[in-house]
Protein backbone atom coordinates (compact mmCIF):
# COMPACT_ATOMS: atom_id res chain seq x y z
CA UNK A 1 0.00 0.00 0.00
CA UNK A 2 1.82 3.30 -0.96
CA UNK A 3 2.59 5.72 2.02
CA UNK A 4 0.31 8.50 1.96
CA UNK A 5 1.99 12.06 0.71
CA UNK A 6 2.84 14.52 3.41
CA UNK A 7 0.53 17.06 1.78
CA UNK A 8 -2.70 14.44 1.65
CA UNK A 9 -2.03 13.58 5.50
CA UNK A 10 -2.12 17.08 6.55
CA UNK A 11 -5.11 18.16 4.96
CA UNK A 12 -7.31 15.56 5.93
CA UNK A 13 -6.08 16.70 9.36
CA UNK A 14 -6.43 20.19 9.07
CA UNK A 15 -10.44 19.19 7.50
CA UNK A 16 -10.52 17.53 11.55
CA UNK A 17 -8.68 20.39 12.68
CA UNK A 18 -11.40 22.76 11.57
CA UNK A 19 -14.21 20.68 12.53
CA UNK A 20 -13.07 20.13 15.94
CA UNK A 21 -12.10 24.68 16.20
CA UNK A 22 -14.99 25.99 14.61
CA UNK A 23 -17.50 23.03 14.14
CA UNK A 24 -20.33 25.51 13.47
CA UNK A 25 -18.61 27.30 10.44
CA UNK A 26 -18.87 26.10 7.41
CA UNK A 27 -17.08 25.04 4.58
CA UNK A 28 -14.72 27.50 2.58
CA UNK A 29 -14.55 27.67 -1.41
CA UNK A 30 -12.49 28.62 -3.92
CA UNK A 31 -12.28 28.61 -7.39
CA UNK A 32 -10.51 25.59 -10.00
CA UNK A 33 -10.53 26.37 -13.24
CA UNK A 34 -13.82 27.95 -13.07
CA UNK A 35 -15.28 25.43 -10.92
CA UNK A 36 -16.29 26.27 -7.18
CA UNK A 37 -14.54 23.46 -4.88
CA UNK A 38 -15.63 23.14 -1.16
CA UNK A 39 -13.20 22.04 1.28
CA UNK A 40 -12.98 21.49 5.47
CA UNK A 41 -9.80 22.80 5.68
CA UNK A 42 -10.45 25.91 3.77
CA UNK A 43 -12.01 29.18 5.94
CA UNK A 44 -14.87 30.82 4.38
CA UNK A 45 -13.30 34.25 2.75
CA UNK A 46 -14.66 36.68 5.50
CA UNK A 47 -13.18 34.84 7.86
CA UNK A 48 -9.60 34.25 6.55
CA UNK A 49 -8.53 35.96 10.21
CA UNK A 50 -8.93 32.95 11.90
CA UNK A 51 -6.14 31.53 10.35
CA UNK A 52 -3.95 33.89 12.52
CA UNK A 53 -4.01 31.34 15.82
CA UNK A 54 -6.28 32.95 18.62
CA UNK A 55 -3.23 34.50 21.21
CA UNK A 56 -1.79 36.83 18.62
CA UNK A 57 -4.23 36.97 16.44
CA UNK A 58 -5.80 40.20 18.00
CA UNK A 59 -2.23 41.31 18.03
CA UNK A 60 -1.47 40.84 14.45
CA UNK A 61 -4.73 41.90 12.79
CA UNK A 62 -3.70 45.54 14.77
CA UNK A 63 -0.05 45.83 13.92
CA UNK A 64 1.80 47.32 10.87
CA UNK A 65 3.13 43.60 10.28
CA UNK A 66 -0.45 43.23 8.12
CA UNK A 67 0.03 45.52 5.44
CA UNK A 68 0.86 42.99 3.29
CA UNK A 69 -0.62 41.28 0.04
CA UNK A 70 -2.11 38.45 1.10
CA UNK A 71 -2.30 35.14 -1.11
CA UNK A 72 -5.32 34.08 -2.62
CA UNK A 73 -5.28 31.16 -0.61
CA UNK A 74 -4.61 32.58 2.15
CA UNK A 75 -7.94 31.36 3.96
CA UNK A 76 -6.93 27.55 3.06
CA UNK A 77 -6.09 26.23 6.79
CA UNK A 78 -2.25 25.06 5.15
CA UNK A 79 -1.28 28.96 3.73
CA UNK A 80 1.74 28.45 4.19
CA UNK A 81 2.02 32.46 4.76
CA UNK A 82 -0.19 32.24 7.50
CA UNK A 83 1.84 29.51 8.57
CA UNK A 84 5.09 31.42 8.52
CA UNK A 85 3.19 34.25 10.15
CA UNK A 86 1.99 32.56 13.48
CA UNK A 87 5.65 31.08 13.20
CA UNK A 88 7.55 34.41 13.43
CA UNK A 89 5.01 37.21 14.75
CA UNK A 90 5.09 36.31 18.10
CA UNK A 91 8.24 35.98 18.66
CA UNK A 92 8.79 39.68 16.89
CA UNK A 93 5.81 40.96 19.29
CA UNK A 94 7.62 39.38 22.67
CA UNK A 95 11.05 40.41 21.74
CA UNK A 96 12.31 37.12 20.76
CA UNK A 97 13.20 37.58 17.05
CA UNK A 98 16.90 37.06 18.01
CA UNK A 99 16.63 33.26 19.11
CA UNK A 100 15.95 32.58 15.07
CA UNK A 101 19.63 33.82 14.72
CA UNK A 102 20.47 31.66 17.56
CA UNK A 103 18.95 28.66 16.22
CA UNK A 104 21.31 29.00 12.92
CA UNK A 105 24.16 30.80 14.91
CA UNK A 106 23.68 34.28 13.50
CA UNK A 107 24.30 36.99 15.82
CA UNK A 108 21.69 39.83 15.60
CA UNK A 109 21.48 43.29 17.02
CA UNK A 110 18.47 45.28 17.53
CA UNK A 111 17.35 43.20 14.21
CA UNK A 112 14.12 44.64 11.86
CA UNK A 113 11.97 42.39 10.27
CA UNK A 114 9.67 42.16 7.63
CA UNK A 115 7.12 39.58 6.34
CA UNK A 116 6.91 39.35 2.25
CA UNK A 117 10.04 41.18 1.74
CA UNK A 118 10.99 42.70 -1.71
CA UNK A 119 13.74 41.31 -3.70
CA UNK A 120 16.32 44.61 -3.46
CA UNK A 121 18.72 42.98 -6.30
CA UNK A 122 15.35 43.68 -8.39
CA UNK A 123 14.43 46.66 -7.39
CA UNK A 124 15.75 48.56 -10.69
CA UNK A 125 13.80 45.97 -13.07
CA UNK A 126 10.82 47.27 -13.48
CA UNK A 127 9.28 45.63 -16.18
CA UNK A 128 9.71 42.07 -14.17
CA UNK A 129 7.72 41.17 -11.57
CA UNK A 130 10.05 40.83 -8.23
CA UNK A 131 10.68 38.22 -5.91
CA UNK A 132 9.22 38.43 -2.36
CA UNK A 133 10.56 36.33 0.24
CA UNK A 134 8.47 35.03 3.15
CA UNK A 135 10.07 36.81 5.69
CA UNK A 136 13.11 39.09 6.23
CA UNK A 137 15.28 39.93 9.08
CA UNK A 138 17.88 42.67 8.92
CA UNK A 139 20.22 44.50 10.84
CA UNK A 140 23.32 46.86 10.31
CA UNK A 141 25.46 44.07 9.67
CA UNK A 142 23.28 40.96 8.66
CA UNK A 143 19.99 40.38 6.13
CA UNK A 144 18.41 36.95 6.33
CA UNK A 145 16.29 35.44 3.68
CA UNK A 146 13.63 33.31 4.46
CA UNK A 147 11.38 30.99 2.20
CA UNK A 148 8.47 29.20 4.35
CA UNK A 149 7.22 25.85 2.91
CA UNK A 150 4.58 23.84 4.49
CA UNK A 151 2.35 21.58 2.18
CA UNK A 152 4.13 23.09 -0.88
CA UNK A 153 4.79 20.25 -3.51
CA UNK A 154 8.33 21.50 -3.50
CA UNK A 155 9.85 24.61 -5.20
CA UNK A 156 8.59 25.66 -8.17
CA UNK A 157 10.91 25.75 -11.93
CA UNK A 158 10.32 28.43 -14.51
CA UNK A 159 9.20 28.88 -18.20
CA UNK A 160 11.63 29.05 -20.63
CA UNK A 161 9.93 32.24 -22.32
CA UNK A 162 11.22 35.53 -23.42
CA UNK A 163 9.75 36.90 -20.06
CA UNK A 164 11.89 35.04 -17.87
CA UNK A 165 14.74 34.50 -19.92
CA UNK A 166 14.92 38.30 -20.02
CA UNK A 167 14.73 38.27 -16.44
CA UNK A 168 18.16 35.56 -16.09
CA UNK A 169 19.82 38.02 -18.69
CA UNK A 170 18.91 41.36 -16.73
CA UNK A 171 19.22 40.33 -13.00
CA UNK A 172 20.54 37.37 -12.53
CA UNK A 173 23.45 36.25 -14.72
CA UNK A 174 25.40 39.11 -13.48
CA UNK A 175 24.67 38.42 -10.24
CA UNK A 176 26.67 34.69 -11.24
CA UNK A 177 29.15 35.54 -13.26
CA UNK A 178 31.69 36.11 -10.33
CA UNK A 179 29.66 34.04 -7.46
CA UNK A 180 31.54 32.57 -4.61
CA UNK A 181 28.41 30.92 -3.67
CA UNK A 182 27.29 29.21 -6.63
CA UNK A 183 28.72 26.38 -8.39
CA UNK A 184 29.70 27.14 -11.68
CA UNK A 185 27.70 24.29 -13.40
CA UNK A 186 24.82 25.56 -11.69
CA UNK A 187 24.92 29.21 -13.14
CA UNK A 188 23.51 28.39 -16.58
CA UNK A 189 20.29 30.04 -18.35
CA UNK A 190 18.69 26.31 -18.35
CA UNK A 191 19.71 25.52 -15.14
CA UNK A 192 18.40 28.41 -13.21
CA UNK A 193 14.75 28.13 -14.83
CA UNK A 194 14.65 24.73 -14.00
CA UNK A 195 15.09 25.46 -10.22
CA UNK A 196 14.30 28.67 -10.41
CA UNK A 197 12.38 29.14 -7.17
CA UNK A 198 15.33 27.84 -5.54
CA UNK A 199 18.24 29.79 -7.33
CA UNK A 200 16.24 33.26 -7.18
CA UNK A 201 16.83 32.20 -3.38
CA UNK A 202 20.43 31.22 -3.51
CA UNK A 203 21.50 34.11 -5.93
CA UNK A 204 21.03 36.70 -2.71
CA UNK A 205 23.30 34.99 -1.00
CA UNK A 206 26.80 36.83 -0.21
CA UNK A 207 29.18 37.86 2.46
CA UNK A 208 26.63 39.68 4.86
CA UNK A 209 23.59 37.72 3.86
CA UNK A 210 22.10 34.01 4.47
CA UNK A 211 19.14 32.22 2.78
CA UNK A 212 17.18 29.93 5.13
CA UNK A 213 14.26 27.60 3.99
CA UNK A 214 11.78 26.44 6.67
CA UNK A 215 9.53 23.53 5.85
CA UNK A 216 8.27 20.46 7.94
CA UNK A 217 11.00 17.61 7.47
CA UNK A 218 8.05 14.93 6.55
CA UNK A 219 7.63 17.05 3.52
CA UNK A 220 9.75 14.75 1.34
CA UNK A 221 9.68 16.75 -1.70
CA UNK A 222 10.47 19.76 0.07
CA UNK A 223 13.40 18.16 1.98
CA UNK A 224 14.72 16.30 -1.14
CA UNK A 225 15.25 19.60 -2.93
CA UNK A 226 16.47 21.57 -0.19
CA UNK A 227 19.39 19.25 0.56
CA UNK A 228 20.11 19.27 -2.95
CA UNK A 229 20.57 22.51 -2.83
CA UNK A 230 22.83 22.37 0.05
CA UNK A 231 24.97 19.70 -1.43
CA UNK A 232 24.65 20.21 -5.31
CA UNK A 233 24.33 23.67 -5.86
CA UNK A 234 25.69 25.68 -3.38
CA UNK A 235 29.86 25.51 -2.96
CA UNK A 236 31.59 24.47 0.66
CA UNK A 237 31.40 28.52 1.32
CA UNK A 238 27.99 29.06 -0.19
CA UNK A 239 26.46 26.26 2.31
CA UNK A 240 28.14 28.43 5.31
CA UNK A 241 25.56 31.09 4.47
CA UNK A 242 22.64 28.51 3.54
CA UNK A 243 20.44 26.50 6.37
CA UNK A 244 17.76 24.39 6.49
CA UNK A 245 14.53 24.93 9.36
CA UNK A 246 12.78 21.72 10.09
CA UNK A 247 9.67 22.71 11.92
CA UNK A 248 9.62 19.84 14.10
CA UNK A 249 12.88 20.53 15.75
CA UNK A 250 12.30 24.44 15.75
CA UNK A 251 9.36 24.61 17.45
CA UNK A 252 10.75 22.57 20.55
CA UNK A 253 13.57 24.64 20.36
CA UNK A 254 11.18 28.01 20.69
CA UNK A 255 8.91 25.74 23.46
CA UNK A 256 12.04 25.27 25.78
CA UNK A 257 12.58 28.99 26.12
CA UNK A 258 11.87 30.08 29.13
CA UNK A 259 10.16 33.28 28.46
CA UNK A 260 8.67 31.83 25.19
CA UNK A 261 4.94 31.43 24.45
CA UNK A 262 4.49 28.24 25.35
CA UNK A 263 0.58 28.13 24.99
CA UNK A 264 0.62 29.48 21.32
CA UNK A 265 3.43 27.41 20.07
CA UNK A 266 1.77 24.33 21.44
CA UNK A 267 -1.08 25.24 19.42
CA UNK A 268 0.78 25.86 16.36
CA UNK A 269 2.30 22.25 16.99
CA UNK A 270 -1.59 21.09 17.26
CA UNK A 271 -2.19 23.26 14.23
CA UNK A 272 0.27 22.27 11.51
CA UNK A 273 2.73 19.24 13.24
CA UNK A 274 -0.03 16.69 14.41
CA UNK A 275 -0.04 15.68 11.15
CA UNK A 276 3.48 14.16 10.93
Amino acid sequence: MQKQSFQSRAIYYLDNYKKRIWPLLEEGEYSHHGTIIKHDHILPKRKRNLNILPDYREAFWASEYRKINLHRFFHHLNSSQALCINLFYPLIAEGLISEVGRYINISLDHPECKFEHESEIESQYKATRKTNFDFFISDDNQRVYFEVKYTENGFGSAKNDDEHREKYNLVYKPLLLDNLYINDECKSQEFFLQHYQIMRNLVHINENSTAVFVFPKHNQRVFDQANYAYEHILTDVGRTKFHRIYLEEFIPFLMDKADAPLKHYTEFWDKYLMCV
